[in-house]
C-alpha cells in the first residue's frame, strides 16, 4: 500500500504507512525505501543499519550506508565499507563513483585521480558525474600544488583536468569551459616566470566566448578579472553589461559584478547563492552553476 500511493505522489500517506511498519519486516529494500520517507539524521541511519544487518553482503544496503556517512562528513567510514565492493562488483558505477568520492572528501585527490582513470564507468545518457569528478580531484591537485610553489605539478593537474578520459562514460562537448583551468595554467607559467606560455592562457582566458545556448557562469570573474589587470576595463564593462541585462535575475551575475567592484554584497551573494544550491531538488528547472564552490575555493586560496 505504501509504494502506491508513493507512486501516485502521496508521499506523506507513504510514510505512514511505512512507519506503521516499525522494525517488523525483514527485507532489507524495504529499510533502503524507508530511508527517503523520514526526515531526521537519526531515522535514516537507523533504516541503513537495519537493512545492512538484514543484508550485509549486498552492494545496496553498503551503497546507501555508504552514502549516508558522505553526506554527513563522514568519509573515512564511507570509504572503508564501499571499499570491498568495488572489486566485487565492477559493473556497478554507483559503487565506483561512491568511492571516487570518499577519496576526494578525505582530500586524498591523486588518489581518487588514479582511480577514475582506470574505471571503467559504463555510459549512460547525460552520465557526467564521472568525469565531473575527476576534473574537480584535478583542479584541487592543482590547487595545492599551486600553492605549495610546485609550478610544474600544478600544470600537470590543470592540464589533466581539461581531459575527458574514455573510460568514465561522456564525450568531450564541442563547447567546454575552460577558463578556471587556463586561470591556473596562467598563474602557474606566470610564477615560472615563463611569460610566453602566460600570455597563452591568459589570453585563452580573456577572448573566452559565451555559447549563446548555455547560460554564463561565476566563471566570468576570472575573464573580467584578467581584461581588467590587461587594461581592456571597457571589455569588461561590456561583457559585464551584457550579461547582467541577459540574466537580471541571476545571482551568479550579481556576484560576479559585486566581486569585480571589490563590494560587500559579494559575500552576502555568495550565501544565499550556497544555501539556494543545497536546496535545489532532482527536479528544479533553475540553472545552477556547478563550478561556484569549486571557484570560492580557488579564490580563497589565491585572492
Amino acid at each position: 500500500m505504501g509504494l502506491i500511493l508513493w507512486n501516485k505522489g502521496l508521499v506523506e500517506e507513504a510514510g505512514e504507512q511505512f512507519m506503521a511498519c516499525g522494525n517488523e519486516p525483514d527485507f532489507a529494500p524495504f529499510y533502503l525505501a524507508k530511508s527517503k520517507l523520514v526526515d531526521t539524521k537519526p531515522e535514516k541511519l537507523e533504516c541503513f543499519e537495519k537493512a545492512r544487518e538484514l543484508a550485509p553482503e549486498d552492494w545496496r544496503t553498503a551503497l546507501g550506508l555508504a552514502n549516508f556517512y558522505l553526506a554527513d562528513n563522514q568519509a573515512e567510514k564511507a570509504r572503508n565499507l564501499i571499499k570491498p565492493f568495488v572489486k566485487l562488483y565492477p559493473e556497478q558505477s554507483s559503487i565506483g563513483l561512491c568511492y571516487a568520492q570518499t577519496m576526494s572528501a578525505m582530500q586524498n585527490y591523486e588518489d581518487a585521480i588514479s582511480f577514475l582513470e582506470n574505471y571503467e564507468l559504463l555510459p549512460f545518457e547525460g552520465a557526467t558525474i564521472g568525469r565531473d569528478l575527476y576534473n574537480e580531484a584535478c583542479i584541487r591537485s592543482a590547487y595545492s600544488a599551486l600553492k605549495s610553489g610546485k609550478n610544474s605539478k600544478a600544470i600537470k593537474f590543470a592540464e589533466k583536468a581539461k581531459l575527458w578520459p574514455h573510460n568514465l562514460g561522456v564525450g568531450r562537448p564541442y563547447d567546454v569551459d575552460e577558463r578556471l583551468e587556463n586561470y591556473i595554467l596562467w598563474m602557474a607559467y606566470k610564477s615560472k616566470g615563463d611569460k610566453k606560455s602566460a600570455a597563452v592562457f591568459a589570453d585563452k582566458v580573456m577572448q573566452y566566448s559565451h555559447p549563446g545556448y548555455q547560460k554564463e557562469n561565476s566563471k566570468l570573474y576570472l575573464q573580467l578579472k584578467l581584461l581588467i589587470q590587461n587594461g581592456k576595463e571597457k571589455q569588461a564593462q561590456l561583457l559585464m553589461a551584457k550579461f547582467s541585462e541577459e540574466y537580471p535575475k541571476s545571482n551568479y551575475m550579481k556576484w560576479v559584478a559585486a566581486k569585480i567592484e571589490n563590494n560587500n554584497d559579494a559575500t552576502e551573494m555568495e550565501e544565499l547563492i550556497v544555501n539556494d544550491s543545497s536546496s535545489t531538488m532532482a527536479y528544479d528547472t533553475k540553472f545552477v552553476d556547478g563550478g561556484f564552490e569549486l571557484l570560492l575555493d580557488f579564490l580563497k586560496l589565491f585572492e
